[in-house]
């Protein structure tokens, strides 16, 4: 066989697919983490908020439940369906991924991400 020969059949051979997702569609969309989305039917058929505890306690419950968090001191506040979240964690996906599950949680209207990522 050439050269020319053995190149051609190392070449790699793209196949289009409509069903695969762009590798970065507009630019550096970061890494995509999973969460667990509260149950729709704890959220009341009026629509009223849970009293601000309520609400930091179920906060404090879904962060704690992600084992992802495990061991990161973060502290929920809650005023007004509006979510406050402080403290320290370890990594800066740690810090988004907090944002996202409070976020998640029915009655959460806002999410005031105030969480430190610790200096190495």
């Amino acid at each position: 066989m050439s050269q020319e020969t053995k190149q051609a059949e190392k070449t790699e051979k793209t196949v289009f697919s409509e069903f695969a997702e762009p590798s970065r569609p507009g630019g550096y969309e970061g890494v995509r983490q999973p969460i667990e989305v509260g149950d729709p039917a704890s959220v009341p058929a009026d629509g009223a908020r849970p009293a601000d505890d309520e609400l930091k306690q179920a906060v404090s419950r879904a962060l704690q439940s992600d084992g992802r968090l495990e061991g990161q001191n973060i502290e929920t506040r809650s005023s007004a369906g509006n979510v406050e979240l402080t403290g320290r964690v370890e990594l800066e996906f740690q810090r988004t991924l907090a944002a996202a599950i409070a976020a998640a949680v029915p009655g959460t209207l806002s999410v005031k991400n105030q969480l430190k990522v610790a200096e190495i």
